[in-house]
């Protein structure tokens, strides 16, 4: 539960939203009531992967598609589940504006640390009345807000309107997810200093190093249950690490680049299936596959084809993070292609293979050079 008073919400925000932040789905039973004990298990398991908090019912969470009783029911679990240990965040975001107060103030009743609000949709047409929205909410609440740029809310502020919005004395922050790369370079390079600007994707701290700023929260995302397992957490710790400037290439090259590239390639393909909406069932789907409860997505969404699943599943597998294997010799495997063919044996160890998972296994075991037998 946060410790601060409405003055102090931005000092508090400097110190506490920090690292890896999580988006947490909620997992329905086929018969789409709520999954309460797979939500409990979800909360459990994304806290042993070392992520520093996570939020409830936003985008992921389909909050669109649950009534008030369920959003309530959700914060509650989470609540519950975070122990007063783990910081939490709720999405508060209607289109009814007491509505959003009413599930505001219920967050802060179950101990919630911060809000996310986003414009209501439908009839929010100009940046002014996004900035009253949420000065309406914000005057009712006590807790910090970060406010939650996205085209999926019909609209996109500029860094402009969003430093007018953040003049509202509890707003402290911006989850720019506006997926417009210079909106959010622009967003860190006019406000970053003095609010928490996160852009939740891992190509702003290698921009933020070439420009000369600093992200110090990944706010927030499902990279972490999805790429990640609690013997394995090299997504939490990578973001960790660039959170507090120092990127590690090595890493993010070793455990991570192959499994964005799967990422982005499933989410755009999801996207662009069904006009820009959210890939919730990739996500929830993926999730399962590295031990989440996920379940379907309610309607209008669309779960993935049994086709979908099985190739997601097939691509996802050689990917999942697994013990590294120790290398007897200390010497690059590929070293004969820079001309240094200094080998103890002067032998080198070649594996035929016909698909990438059989590619990757031998990489791992230590292969020099893959002989591909099925181009297809």
């Amino acid at each position: 539960m946060a410790q601060y008073r409405k003055s102090e919400a931005q000092e508090w925000a400097w110190s506490a939203l920090k690292g890896q932040w999580t988006t947490l789905m909620t997992p329905f039973t086929t018969g789409y009531a709520l999954d309460e004990d797979g939500l409990r298990r979800n909360v459990r398991h994304v806290r042993r992967l070392g992520t520093r908090g996570g939020g409830c019912t936003w985008g992921m969470g389909e909050f669109w598609s649950l009534t008030h009783d369920e959003r309530v029911r959700v914060m509650d679990i989470v609540a519950e589940e975070a122990e007063w240990k783990w910081l939490i965040g709720a999405h508060v975001t209607d289109t009814v504006a007491q509505e959003s107060v009413s599930l505001a103030q219920h967050a802060e009743a179950a101990g919630f640390d911060l809000l996310i609000i986003a414009p209501p949709y439908i009839n929010t047409k100009s940046e002014e009345q996004v900035i009253e929205y949420i000065r309406h909410v914000a005057d009712r609440t006590n807790l910090a807000i970060m406010f939650y740029n996205s085209p999926q809310f019909g609209i996109v502020m500029s860094p402009l309107g969003l430093e007018q919005l953040c003049r509202i004395p509890n707003v402290v922050g911006v989850k720019e997810a506006s997926f417009n790369q210079q909106l959010s370079i622009e967003t860190h390079l006019l406000l970053g200093k003095d609010l928490v600007i996160s852009t939740p994707d891992e190509w702003i701290y290698w921009k933020a190093k070439e420009l000369g700023f600093q992200q110090q929260v990944m706010f927030a995302n499902t990279s972490d249950w999805r790429f990640d397992t609690p013997e394995f957490n090299y997504y939490v710790k990578f973001i960790e690490k660039a959170s507090r400037g120092e990127l590690d290439d090595a890493m993010y090259e070793r455990h991570l680049r192959r499994l964005n590239e799967l990422s982005d390639t499933w989410w755009t393909r999801i996207q662009d299936k069904y006009n820009g909406a959210l890939p919730v069932a990739m996500v929830k789907y993926w999730g399962e596959l590295m031990g989440m409860a996920g379940g379907p997505v309610r309607p209008p969404l669309i779960n993935l084809t049994a086709d979908e699943k099985g190739q997601l599943k097939r691509e996802l597998e050689p990917l999942k993070p697994r013990r590294p294997v120790v290398q007897v010799q200390d010497r690059s495997r590929a070293a004969w292609l820079t001309g240094n063919n200094n080998f103890a044996t002067g032998m080198l160890l070649m594996v035929s293979v016909q698909n990438v998972e059989e590619a990757l296994e031998a990489e791992r075991g230590g292969a020099d050079v893959v002989d591909v037998k099925n181009l297809q």
